[in-house]
């Protein structure tokens, strides 16, 4: 659906980035962050899951929420697709 509405996996990332500044900025918080780029970590092998992350993932996975939102915060695909428009 994003393709067709001409959204890229390059301009996601750079609103997901967007986004998550201005959250931390929202909080006072300024930190220098890596550019938005291709998810490696994986590649590497050393990554080992332990029980509560791959509890959070295969929750997720099955479109459960597993955060719970902060007044005034937007969260999710609708916040970050209105910055891409």
């Amino acid at each position: 659906m994003l393709r067709r509405l001409g959204i890229t996996v390059e301009t996601a990332r750079e609103a997901v980035a967007t986004q998550h500044a201005e959250q931390l900025a929202s909080l006072g918080i300024t930190a220098h962050t890596p550019s938005p780029g291709r998810i490696t970590f994986h590649e590497t092998e050393a990554v080992q899951w332990g029980p509560s992350p791959l509890a959070v993932i295969k929750e997720s996975a099955q479109g459960k929420s597993v955060a719970t939102p902060q007044p005034g915060v937007p969260v999710g695909l609708p916040s970050i697709a209105s910055r891409l428009s």
